[in-house]
C-alpha cells in the first residue's frame, strides 16, 4: 500500500522540478531575444552617429587616418584590411579614391 503513494509523489516532484525548468528557459530565451532586438537597434543608432561624424563632404578622412585611429585606440584588435575597406569588429569602413564613403555593419 505505501509503494503507490511513494512513486506517486515521486513523480509529483519530478513533474513539477521539469515544468519549472521548461518555463525558465522558455521565459529566459524570451528575454534574450528581446535584448538582441535592443542592440541590433543600439548598433543601427551608432552606425548613423559615425555615418553623420565621419562621412561628410568638408572633412576627408583617407583610408589610413582610418587604420591609424582604429590601431591607435586598438592595438590588439584584429584588421582587415582589402582593396577599398577596412573592416573592423562588425564595422565596415568603404572607401573611394582614398576617402572615406560609408559607414556601415558587416556580422559575416
Amino acid at each position: 500500500m505505501k509503494n503507490w503513494k511513494l512513486a506517486f509523489f515521486i513523480c509529483l516532484i519530478v513533474l513539477v522540478v521539469t515544468n519549472t525548468s521548461w518555463y525558465y528557459y522558455l521565459s529566459n530565451t524570451d528575454e534574450e531575444i528581446t535584448y538582441s532586438d535592443d542592440m541590433v537597434e543600439k548598433n543601427d543608432i551608432i552606425i548613423t552617429i559615425l555615418n553623420e561624424l565621419f562621412v561628410n563632404k568638408t572633412v576627408k578622412y583617407s583610408k589610413s587616418d582610418i587604420r591609424y585611429l582604429l590601431e591607435q585606440k586598438y592595438p590588439k584588435a584584429p584588421l582587415v584590411e582589402e582593396d577599398n575597406r577596412i573592416s573592423f569588429r562588425g564595422i565596415e569602413f568603404k572607401f573611394e579614391n582614398d576617402s572615406l564613403v560609408s559607414i556601415v555593419e558587416n556580422w559575416w
